[in-house]
């Protein structure tokens, strides 16, 4: 494969990428989302020519995957702004929708924490290590998976404060985890 070619296919796959989840982050459905976006500049020029990998923006389930992923990094930033609130004492100066009154990663994990209290709880975590800004949810997540694939975006700074903070790091889980449980599941 030519390195140069995926790269200018990469470029314009990416521009459709920016226009539809711009779209899906100011409402639009995914349907309507998905009509824009197939008659667009953008797709026109993917179209023009013979690319080095397929996309799938004629299949619906494209839009749903994204609109789920926008979702997902608004609740991220939601989390994130009220963190930092937390981190610098300035709770209950804004108040949020959420999208559901109990945070689902934690849910599956057998904890039941509102995300209003998760914010905080991360906020806590971050102020507890010393950091300037709040870690985002799969940062916060992967230290009670264990799964590392959620520092994946995590600075250099950070993740060496984490390495060296390991026992920090296990009280903090184990209260947390005390105060989350859900009663009888393990």
């Amino acid at each position: 494969m030519n390195d140069e070619k995926f790269e200018e296919d990469w470029e314009v796959y990416q521009s459709i990428l920016r226009l539809t989840k711009t779209l899906l982050k100011q409402g639009t459905t995914p349907a309507v989302a998905r009509e824009i976006v197939l008659k667009s500049t953008e797709y026109r020029v993917w179209t023009s020519t013979l690319r080095c990998f397929s996309i799938c923006c004629d299949e619906i389930e494209f839009y749903l995957d994204l609109k789920g992923t926008v979702e997902f990094e608004q609740y991220d930033e939601d989390l994130r702004s009220l963190a930092l609130e937390e981190m610098h004492g300035m709770l209950g100066s804004t108040t949020r929708d959420w999208p559901y009154e109990i945070d689902r990663l934690f849910l599956q994990m057998g904890m039941q924490i509102q995300p209003t209290e998760l914010s905080y709880e991360m906020g806590r975590f971050s102020k507890l290590l010393g950091f300037e800004t709040s870690v985002g949810l799969l940062e916060f997540f992967s230290l009670f998976t264990g799964n590392a694939s959620g520092l994946l975006n995590i600075d250099e700074q950070k993740l060496r404060t984490l390495e060296q903070s390991t026992i920090k790091i296990e009280e903090f889980i184990t209260l947390f985890e005390s105060k989350y449980r859900i009663s009888g599941d393990s």
